[in-house]
Parts: C-alpha cells; sequence; structure tokens
C-alpha cells in the first residue's frame, strides 16, 4: 500500500528507522497499540506512516485488540459563522484541547449522531443555504458520504440511537414540534415520553413530567441532565421510576452553566460536560469552553446514593463568541 513513500523514505535518510524494515501489517499491529493522541507525533516523523495512521486495516486491528478508543468530537456555535466541527485531542502533556476540523462540513440545524466510527447527520443547511439531506463522516479517514434522502426534507431533525437503529424526527417549516430524544423524548408543552423499541410504542411516563429536562444524555438506561435552577446534574432511572440527584460535583456546578451540554463518553458510567467558564453566555458575549470527565458510581452512603467523581477538568478552547455545542463521542 506504502511501498513507493516507504522507498522515498529509505533513500531520503541514510539511517531509515529500524521499523520501517519490518513487513507492513506488523508495522500496523505496532501502532494499533499507541494511542491516538500520538499518531500526529507519528505522521511528523516521517510521511510514511500519513496512510497507516488513516488506513481500514488499522482500525480493524485496533477494534480486535480493544484498543479502540472513545473519542469526543463537538459541533461548536457562535454568533458570527456557520456551526463547526472540533475534536477533543489530548496533548503529550496530558492536557486536551478542542482542534478545528476543517474537512468536516459546516452546517446550521439538522441532528447529528455517533454510531460506532461514524458521525450520522440529518437536516440542516449549508453554508451555501441549501437545505441538506442525511449523509455520514467516517471519523477514521474524514470521508463524507451521501446517505438516501429522507421521505421528507426536516431542516431541523431530531435523532437518537437505540440498539444500534437510529430514529430520526422532526420538522420542516410550519411543522414545528420541540422534541428531545434519546430512549425519551420531550415536546414543546414539557410531556415526557419513552419509546419502547420491541413493541414500536410510544408510551407516557408521568414521573419524568415533573422536571424541566433539557440537553440530556443516556448512559446505562439511566437520563442525565443539568438542573440549571437547583445547581444539580439531575438522573432519571426508568425502572424505578424516580428522580435522584448525583453527589459530590457541588463545587464545580457551583456557578451557572446555562449551555451546559452533556454526552456519554463510553462503558463504565462516564459522561463528559462542557460549559463556559463563568456565567452563561449570550449571542456576542466572549468565553472560554472547559471541559469535564465525570465517573458514575452507586455508593451506599447514608441510603443508596449516586456520586460522581471529577477525572478531569480545565479549558479546551477559547475565548471566543460561542453560545452553544453539540457534542458526541464515536468509537475510532
Amino acid at each position: 500500500m506504502s511501498s513507493i513513500i516507504r522507498a522515498e523514505d529509505e533513500q531520503s535518510s541514510k539511517s531509515p528507522f529500524p521499523i520501517m524494515l519490518l513487513p507492513e501489517e506488523v508495522i500496523i499491529d505496532i501502532i494499533a497499540r499507541v494511542p491516538m493522541c500520538k499518531y500526529s507525533t507519528l505522521v511528523l516523523v516521517s510521511k510514511y506512516f500519513g496512510p497507516l495512521v488513516v488506513s481500514p486495516e488499522l482500525y480493524v486491528r485496533r477494534s480486535l485488540l480493544g484498543s479502540a478508543e472513545h473519542c469526543l468530537f463537538v459541533l461548536l456555535y457562535n454568533s458570527y459563522d456557520f456551526h463547526r466541527w472540533y475534536n477533543l485531542y489530548r496533548k503529550s502533556n496530558g492536557s486536551y484541547r478542542l482542534v478545528h476540523i476543517p474537512s468536516f462540513p459546516a452546517l446550521n440545524g439538522g441532528k447529528c449522531v455517533g454510531v460506532g466510527s461514524k458521525i450520522y447527520v440529518f437536516g440542516g443547511i449549508s453554508p451555501e443555504n441549501i437545505a441538506l439531506g442525511a449523509f455520514s463522516i467516517d471519523c477514521r479517514s474524514d470521508m463524507v458520504q451521501t446517505l438516501p434522502s429522507m421521505p421528507i426534507p426536516n431542516i431541523w431533525s431530531i435523532a437518537g440511537v437505540i440498539d444500534g437503529k437510529i430514529y430520526v424526527t422532526g420538522y420542516y417549516e410550519s411543522d414545528f414540534q420541540k422534541i428531545l430524544m434519546k430512549l425519551y423524548m420531550r415536546d414543546h408543552d414539557d410531556n415526557s415520553f419513552v419509546y419502547d423499541p420491541k413493541k414500536s410504542k410510544w408510551g407516557t411516563d408521568e414521573m419524568m413530567n415533573s422536571k424541566k429536562w433539557k440537553n440530556a444524555c443516556v448512559v446505562d438506561d439511566v437520563l442525565y441532565y443539568y438542573d440549571g435552577e437547583g445547581k444539580h446534574l439531575r438522573m432519571y432511572d426508568p425502572t424505578h421510576k424516580c428522580w435522584g440527584v448525583v453527589n459530590g460535583l457541588e463545587e464545580l456546578l457551583l456557578e451557572t452553566r446555562c449551555f451546559l451540554r452533556l454526552v456519554a463518553a463510553g462503558n463504565g458510567g462516564k459522561l463528559v460536560l462542557l460549559f463556559p467558564n463563568g456565567p452563561g453566555p449570550n449571542i456576542g458575549r466572549t468565553v472560554e469552553i472547559w471541559c469535564a470527565e465525570i465517573s458514575i458510581s452507586l455508593e451506599r452512603r447514608q441510603g443508596e446514593e449516586i456520586w460522581g467523581k471529577i477525572e478531569w477538568c480545565g479549558q479546551v478552547l477559547g475565548p471566543d463568541h460561542f453560545y452553544s455545542a453539540a457534542p458526541l463521542a464515536v468509537m475510532v
């Protein structure tokens, strides 16, 4: 696959790297065991590694070795441009930074979900003011592929993943219906519903109606959202049909985070929170974007309680005129 590049590298150096003398399948096996945060350094070492770090063979091998990682991608909204994509990148010193991905298409509106190593986008408007259909982005190769058109063009769509299947709903022009959906949804009148994929049926949930939840995400079948009034991270257990509070995060959530967003960071009960540093932003206000990873555990402290532990927290981007964010996690 890369024999020409390998030959050029060997000719340009009197002492080629010993690893480059190995069979290519062995090199792929070695690179598959290296954390992805090191790949950008590998590419700088030699252009021979460029095609390898985006090759399908590498990511198949990473999956077989159990080396695949959950990576966070964020669609950031600002007050002067279309929404653009960023990747949460871990630097060699252990800190994190949101890095712009120019190869990902900018858009306005629509809904994005992560499945496997791909991001699926439904609806939205392009910078050329063209209504978009459905397309996918391969986060390993940055390839964009058009998907079959939706029966009805939904400029503003909502999508969620249930048992590996993507469910999409939305509206076009006057057919307005504000919905937040994963395994759950909430309509414009704050009524909550739960979808049962086995019965292909929606049902009501009166207990969920007691909270005006929004910007929620689901980890291990439990719904989490930030309660701005109570300054709490709240959770809803659909099995016991009860609300609870995640303890241990009081200091982190002390200030108002009006555009705080959550995303499941993979298995093991982890959440990633994105929020502005300081009071929530308005359009035109300059803010910094901060990020925190939280592990969730069920412990018995004076009874059965949910506790959160902050794994890390810090500034990842800015300052800029950001006013909202849409994060999602994929496996690469």
